[in-house]
């Protein structure tokens, strides 16, 4: 893949340089919005522990945060094992 990509740069390199450009921008929103993902679940946990912490009596709270938070975790899991599928298939 990397000596077609090197071949089309070198015969064709602003049309090839701006399909490159597209598909990495693409990758990169990808990406960014990945951690995105993961640091709203990390600041979700942390309110989540300093709720816990702060009123013990709050266990339903607890749970239901608990809840949410496994909820969050399948979507992000799911967004990530749909993602890694089309890398997967687009590196071969």
């Amino acid at each position: 893949m990397a000596l077609v990509l090197g071949l089309l740069l070198l015969f064709w390199p602003t049309k090839t340089l701006a399909v490159v450009a597209i598909f990495r921008g693409i990758n990169f929103l990808i990406t960014a919005g990945m951690r995105a993902l993961d640091i709203l679940l990390g600041l979700f946990v942390m309110v989540a522990g300093i709720t816990v912490l702060a009123v013990p009596a709050w266990t339903a709270m607890w749970l239901l945060m608990t809840a949410i938070m496994l909820i969050i975790l399948g979507i992000v899991g799911l967004v990530r094992a749909l993602t890694l599928g089309k890398k997967i298939t687009h590196t071969r």
